[in-house]
This record gives structure tokens, C-alpha cells and sequence, in this order.
């Protein structure tokens, strides 16, 4: 696995990808996989992903279903390779998520975007009917000290400066329209069209 490819599925995985692990105690078999699912109208977004699982893996591209979640119509694909029992001891150290320091470092900026494409989002700040500022987050939902590594790594590696705040009692992470520039610039060449409106962001009177 090289070093992109590696960057792109840790992208995918501490978004809304979710690794899963399956024991076959007759063959003495454990399988492991991603499974991604979306919204209906995010269903070109997730064949954009299938797309890069074959490219990274070969064989058969993933297949793109649609189901019924709960009232609510979603796609989902799922993809089955030994590689991902080695993410899993990275990412999921005791089978929960975690988003160290040591896993942020493997990002590279198509996975950041992958990540900001399933958590982020993008939003105007109007005063008098007219915007003057943007506020860029990363819906991260994670413990305060687990999100101050999230802020460190960007401020050290990419000079992005973000800042933890809470929503309805949870963490996440968020930063003002200057560096959200930046961000923007980074991710802007890996966003797939559908998802183009979490980086449009026009020219404010005044960036904060």
C-alpha cells in the first residue's frame, strides 16, 4: 500500500466510513471491510468512492445499493480486503475509532477532502441581509482533548489555525473565513462536483 492510497482510505474511514470485522468460527475465517453508506442524493459522491477503492485495490468495483434507512432512502457500498484488518488495528485500537496523532499524520490533501466532504461544512455569516464572513467546521463530535490533536496537527503540519467549540454538548472544530481560505485551497482540487458547495466561498467585505 502506498503512502496516497494509504492517505485516501484513512480519509474515508474517520469520515463516514465504518470498518467492519466478521468471524466465520466454521472456516476459521475473519474477514474484514469498509462499509460506507450515504443519503440518496449523495449517491454520486459514493460512486466517486467506489471508483477509488477499485483503483486502489483492483478486482471489482464496489457495488452502489440503494435501501431504505429507517424511512430515509441511502446508498451503500461495501468492500472486503485483507488491508483493511491492518487500518483497523490503526484506527480502532480497542474497536472504537480514534483519530491519534500517529493516524492524522498518514493524511495527505485527498484525504482531507474525502474527510471534509463527509464531516464538514461550509456557512455564511450575514449582516443587513449581505455576507461579510464564513465559518468553516469540522463535525468531529469527539472529546475536547481528542480534538485539541485534530487542531495541533493542522496548525503544525498545514498552518491552519482552528479553534474547538461545542454544539449540543458535543465538540467539534471550526475556523473564520481567512483560514478557511486556506483549507479550501488544499481540498479544492479533490472536491467532486455534487459536493462543490462546501468550498463556495465568495469574497466577504471583511474576512475575520
Amino acid at each position: 500500500m502506498n503512502k496516497k492510497n494509504k492517505g485516501i482510505l484513512i480519509g474515508m474511514i474517520i469520515g463516514d466510513g465504518h470498518l467492519s470485522q466478521r468471524k466465520d468460527k466454521r472456516w476459521n475465517y475473519t474477514s474484514n471491510s469498509i462499509v460506507i453508506q450515504h443519503c440518496l442524493r449523495q449517491k454520486e459522491y459514493l460512486e466517486y468512492k467506489a471508483e477509488l477503492l477499485l483503483s486502489i485495490f483492483g478486482g471489482n468495483k464496489p457495488n452502489v445499493r440503494e435501501f431504505n434507512n429507517n424511512g430515509y432512502p441511502g446508498c451503500r457500498l461495501t468492500k472486503t480486503h485483507k488491508y483493511f484488518r491492518v487500518l483497523r488495528k490503526l484506527i480502532c485500537p480497542n474497536n472504537i475509532k480514534t483519530i491519534s496523532r500517529n493516524v492524522l499524520n498518514y493524511l495527505n490533501p485527498q484525504g482531507i477532502a474525502i474527510w471534509y466532504m463527509d464531516d464538514g461544512c461550509l456557512s455564511a455569516k450575514k449582516r443587513n441581509g449581505k455576507i461579510h464572513a464564513y465559518e468553516l467546521i469540522l463535525n468531529t463530535y469527539i472529546s475536547y482533548e481528542d480534538n485539541q490533536i485534530i487542531v495541533d496537527y493542522f496548525k503544525e503540519v498545514w498552518n491552519i489555525n482552528f479553534t474547538i467549540t461545542r454544539d449540543k454538548g458535543k465538540s467539534r472544530i471550526r475556523c473564520g473565513t481567512r483560514e478557511a481560505r486556506k483549507f479550501i485551497e488544499i481540498v479544492k482540487p479533490y472536491i467532486v462536483p455534487c459536493m462543490e458547495y462546501k468550498i463556495n466561498i465568495s469574497q466577504p467585505k471583511k474576512d475575520i
